[in-house]
Order: structure tokens, then sequence, then C-alpha cells
């Protein structure tokens, strides 16, 4: 007589969680971010200022207007800015980010960092594509840290080029996909939260419209949007954190190296 089959019992599926319920400790994220970021700003800044304030000021004589010392200070201003960055997403990681487990396992690593480089590279292609249509439409995308970047090459560009492929890519991933978005990842709402994570990426770059307006602010924000989704898009499906800053770091790579070797 056979023995009777047992069905083995399946893995648990994970149930998406109640949109409601990630809300609060989502906008608890980014209320901590925001504090933590805005006062390791200051703090960085402040003594950055002061110094060269004192430098530029002549033995006896006045002290220089607030602009010519913003000039001089402004490749050292954006390293303390990159330095608050990486050292509130490292903060964000251990408070808030490393407590939530993803049921989920990675893809293979060939798969992801793959697709990690053709994604980076699309997502810059795709940010030419909206220039060249702004062009055409005469609301041009000017993003406000081109001047702010160029300083720093000028200035110091082994440090700019260090700083805007590795070390910007991976406190910015480190913040934006593997806390932010991996909340919403890991409940089995990975697309509400590429959707909410992009509109904050692209506010942390472009906050508020400039001199030229609300359509250029529009455009140019659009392609942060743009890089916030492709970039959100590789840590959901990779459900890894390297996969994420392969993408990041090939897309600013493609970019420093337009910057700098472009005839345009």
């Amino acid at each position: 007589m056979s023995e009777p089959v047992v069905a083995s019992p399946a893995a648990p599926a994970v149930v998406p969680a109640a949109t409601p319920r990630l809300f609060g400790p989502f906008a608890l994220d980014v209320v901590i971010a925001g504090v933590v970021l805005m006062v390791l700003s200051i703090a960085l800044a402040i003594p950055v200022i002061v110094i060269y304030t004192l430098t530029l000021t002549p033995p006896g004589g006045a002290a220089p207007d607030q602009a010519t010392v913003l000039e001089a200070a402004m490749p050292a201003v954006v390293a303390s800015s990159i330095l608050a960055m990486t050292m509130t997403a490292l903060a964000m990681w251990l408070l808030r980010g490393r407590r939530l487990a993803d049921p989920q396992a990675p893809v293979g690593a060939g798969v992801a960092y793959g697709l990690a480089v053709f994604v980076g590279l699309a997502i810059q292609a795709g940010g030419h594509g909206l220039s060249w249509l702004a062009e055409v439409l005469q609301v041009p995308v000017e993003p406000s840290n081109i001047e702010p970047v160029m300083a720093v090459v000028q200035a110091w560009p082994v440090l700019a080029w260090a700083a805007v492929v590795l070390v910007a890519p991976l406190s910015e991933e480190l913040l934006f996909r593997h806390v932010l978005l991996r909340r919403f990842a890991v409940a089995g709402r990975g697309l509400l939260g590429i959707g909410l994570t992009s509109m904050l990426f692209g506010l942390l770059h472009e906050y508020a419209p400039g001199e030229a307006g609300i359509a250029t602010w529009l455009m140019t924000l659009s392609v942060y949007l743009l890089m916030g989704a492709g970039f959100g898009g590789v840590y959901v499906y990779t459900r890894r954190f390297g996969a994420a800053f392969v993408a990041h770091a090939t897309c600013n790579l493609a970019a420093m190296l337009l910057l700098t070797f472009s005839p345009s």
C-alpha cells in the first residue's frame, strides 16, 4: 500500500503592506534626514566661510563683500555639502535603514551590474533627449549645480571627479534608495516608493524655480525625476544597493566626460 503524498508547504508570499502604514515611517525618515542634512550643511559651511573671509581680508583692511567670499569659497562649500550628505546617509542607514529586512533575494550579480551600467548610460542618453526637446521648445534645461561643480573641477579636478563619480552617488543611493525606497520595496510597494523618492531626489537638486522661470525649472526637474526613477527601478528589481550605486556612478561618469571633453 503506497504512502499518501503530502504536499510541501509553499513559501509564504510577500503581502503588500497597507499604504497608509508606510507614510508615517516614511515621513519620519524624510524629516529626520532633512533636519540632519540641514544642520550638518550649516555646521560644515560656516567654518569654511569664516576661514575664507579671514584669508581674503587684508591686514588692517575691510572684510571683502559676501559675493567675493562665496565665489572664492565655492569649491570648499560644495565639498562640505557633499560631506554633509554622506554623513546624513550613513546616519540614516544606521538609525533607520538597516533594520528593514528584505524577504526578497537579490538577483544575480552579473545580471544586476550589467543592468546597472545599461540603465546608467540610458538615463544619460534620456537626459540629453530631454535637453534636445527643451531646446526645441525654447525651455532650456539649466541644472543649478553645473556652476558649483565646474568651480570644484577647476580648483581641485581629482577631488571633483572622485566626488561626482563616487562619493555623491554612494551617499545619495544610500539615502534615497537603500533607506527611503527600501521601506516601500520590502513592503511590496516598490512602484509607489519609486515615485515618492524620485520626487524627493529631484527636489533635492532643484528645490525651487530660479531666475530662468518655472518652465525651465520643471524641465530641469524632469531630468532628475528620470534619474531617480531609473536608479530606483534598478534597486527594486535587483534588490542590490551596489547595483543602484553603479547605475548612478555610470550616469555621472558619462556626464563628467561629456562636460569635460564635449566641444559644445
